[in-house]
């Protein structure tokens, strides 16, 4: 993609094949989700592989994105406890950037954080909706 932002353009691809909501609370809940997990995710690869690639900020980044994860799974457990989809009775962006989220790191034992440590069980415990 050649300029503009990932987040818009799924905007876009959702729009165009039915994976947006058509009632506009449900559009800014779906937006609000995406943007609220942007963050996590900027945070998970700093904590992963150091801010700006460098491991030896790791040690300072990885309590940073577990606290922020902890307040977007808290932010997030309402949404989940609502039914199969995050904003509605459709499957929307919000739920491909999530469900993504939870595939590659949660269930995938080569996410280089928290499996050794039981973090993520610890979290999908805390976050019966989530998990």
């Amino acid at each position: 993609m050649k300029g503009g932002s990932a987040r818009a353009f799924v905007r876009y691809l959702g729009l165009k094949h039915g994976f947006y909501p058509d009632d506009p609370l449900r559009a800014q809940e779906c937006d609000m989700i995406v943007d609220a997990y942007y963050d996590v995710f900027h945070a998970l690869s700093d904590a992963s592989f150091g801010k700006n690639f460098d491991p030896s900020t790791i040690a300072e980044c990885r309590p940073k994105f577990w606290e922020m994860l902890d307040k977007f799974l808290a932010f997030l457990e309402p949404f989940c406890q609502r039914g199969p989809w995050l904003v509605g009775p459709k499957l929307c962006v919000a739920d491909f950037w999530v469900g993504s989220f939870y595939t590659v790191t949660i269930k995938n034992p080569n996410c280089p954080i928290g499996h050794d440590t039981g973090d993520w069980e610890k979290r999908c415990k805390q976050f019966p909706g989530f998990k």
